[in-house]
């Protein structure tokens, strides 16, 4: 938590995405302060009591945001091949977005994770919103003919997504491109932060979305036409108006509303 603190005041990130959070239920979020955002959970399922699944640690997806937008969680549908938190992140007058957080497990499936994956993102776009898919699907762009790689390229090529992660973000035994950036905004660059202090063995990608600030609706109101006012007349029932409660409200707020 306190280098994830640190990454937030140091780089001002407005939105953090993590994969594999290993949240469970006993975990409460008045125990994860991060000072100036809120977080969101998808933790794993534990499964059933004494299930096989009950002892299976790990996985999770979190979304942390500053304290000063809001955020709705999406109720997008997914078939349990891939993990994934999505919200409707908006407020402080900018345009809202569609921010989710996915991370599949080296043991699920390719297949299987690619089809849930590809059905979650169509769900995501049909809200018409700018739409932002960050974290890790264990899918290796370095290698195009490694598992899965073409039919994942495939499924964003047909929902006309772009996937802007271009460098390793993962070293360790050997370079691979497992963590991703995908969405419908073309002409965006993602970046890979200096593994230096690194909070896991996967470098930390970032995206910056220059939005501007969406339009405010001005509010309806309603109010008198004054053109043919009787202004000796307003002024003479001014004259002959009781005054007495107003003069005797202790407050101007009882003032106004006597």
């Amino acid at each position: 938590m306190d280098e994830v603190n640190r990454m937030l005041q140091e780089q001002g990130f407005d939105i953090l995405c993590i994969s594999e959070s290993w949240l469970t239920d006993p975990t409460q979020d008045r125990i994860l302060v991060f000072p100036g955002y809120r977080i969101m959970r998808g933790d794993r399922p534990a499964g059933p009591a004494g299930g096989r699944r009950a002892a299976v640690r790990g996985g999770g997806v979190a979304i942390i945001y500053r304290d000063t937008l809001t955020a709705t969680i999406l109720p997008i549908p997914t078939a349990g091949s891939c993990e994934s938190l999505w919200l409707c992140i908006g407020g402080g007058g900018h345009r809202s977005v569609t921010v989710g957080a996915v991370y599949r497990a080296p043991s699920v499936p390719v297949a299987s994770a690619i089809g849930d994956l590809h059905d979650q993102l169509r769900a995501a776009l049909g809200y018409g919103r700018p739409t932002f898919c960050l974290g890790d699907t264990n899918i290796n762009l370095l290698r195009p003919d490694g598992p899965g790689v073409r039919q994942y390229g495939a499924a964003l090529h047909e929902l006309g997504l772009f996937q802007l992660v271009r460098v390793p973000t993962h070293l360790e035994p050997s370079e691979s491109l497992i963590d991703h950036v995908i969405t419908n905004v073309p002409d965006l660059d993602a970046d890979v932060l200096p593994p230096a202090d690194a909070v896991a063995d996967h470098l930390t990608v970032t995206v910056r979305v220059p939005f501007r600030r969406g339009s405010r609706r001005p509010a309806p109101f309603t109010a008198r036409s004054w053109r043919k006012v009787n202004w000796d007349a307003v002024c003479l029932d001014f004259l002959r108006a009781d005054w007495s409660a107003v003069y005797s409200a202790a407050d101007l707020d009882n003032k106004v509303g006597r």
